[in-house]
């Protein structure tokens, strides 16, 4: 059925269900739900700004499983922007070994694209690479260096076009041999991970890997330098974020599953 008739009849329902609506209203809800069928099995994202956006969105998205015009809402890719002025504290960006576990299993791996972000993900919480620096690692940059496993990261995909060279999570070892350049995009890879989380029922996003990854590396070595050499922060201020982290409760229980298991 296409866009047209659907939306017609989408329509049609909203004026009949709810007669008080305004035809400012319902113009929006047919506005979004047009957005959303377009949306339907592409790459392109639904951005949602605030929480009213939020709102609104469910109501139509509602209205649209109801009426069988999407089937599920893991049909639809979502990005949720925070408000500008909400800034979390380093603990709420910490993803602790049996979150993240919990949202790997949200992750189907019978589907190419979330075991893709399966993979990133893993990556990321493992060696502490930028989303867009993931996307590019393949099985070749890693070797060993005095006995660990590291990640050697070439200029070319690196932020601030410099390599450089960061330890690998033993128990990432076994994935190396899989790992190849991704065809997804960054705002698509990160998309896909808050579906994932919102499911897990957890708040974090790509970026709290590389948080959760940096938090041990400090906590392991307590050296800042090296630290922000592991990061590829050009300035040390950046990196200064994980001097209080060993004042945070859970985190050493966190370094320890990390490092070990």
């Amino acid at each position: 059925m296409a866009h047209k008739t659907q939306i017609k009849l989408f329509r049609q329902r909203l004026l009949r269900e709810t007669p008080r609506l305004s035809s400012r209203t319902i113009n929006e809800y047919v506005r979004i739900a047009t957005r959303i069928l377009e949306c339907i099995g592409t790459d392109h994202c639904y951005t949602l700004r605030s929480e009213s956006q939020q709102y609104v969105f469910h109501a139509v998205l509602k209205r649209l499983l109801q009426q069988k015009f999407v089937e599920s809402e893991d049909d639809i890719l979502v990005e949720r922007v925070e408000a500008p002025g909400y800034a979390r504290t380093l603990e709420e960006k910490i993803v602790l070994r049996e979150a993240f576990d919990l949202y790997l299993a949200q992750l189907d791996q019978h589907k190419p694209k979330h075991r893709d972000v399966w993979q990133r993900s893993r990556l990321a919480y493992a060696t502490g690479v930028r989303a867009n620096e993931s996307l590019h690692v393949e099985s070749r940059m890693f070797g060993q260096l005095d006995g660990m496993w590291v990640l050697h990261l070439p200029e070319e995909i690196t932020k601030g076009r410099k390599k450089r060279t960061t330890w690998v999570m033993p128990w990432f070892i076994e994935d190396i041999p899989h790992i190849q350049p991704s065809s997804l995009t960054v705002k698509n890879l990160c998309a896909y991970v808050r579906q994932a989380m919102d499911k897990a029922g957890y708040d974090y996003t790509f970026h709290d890997f590389r948080h959760t990854f940096a938090t041990t590396v400090y906590q392991q070595t307590g050296d800042l330098r090296l630290t922000q050499k592991m990061l590829g922060h050009s300035d040390i201020s950046t990196t200064q974020i994980y001097e209080h982290s060993n004042e945070i409760d859970g985190i050493l229980h966190y370094k320890n599953v990390l490092i070990t298991s």
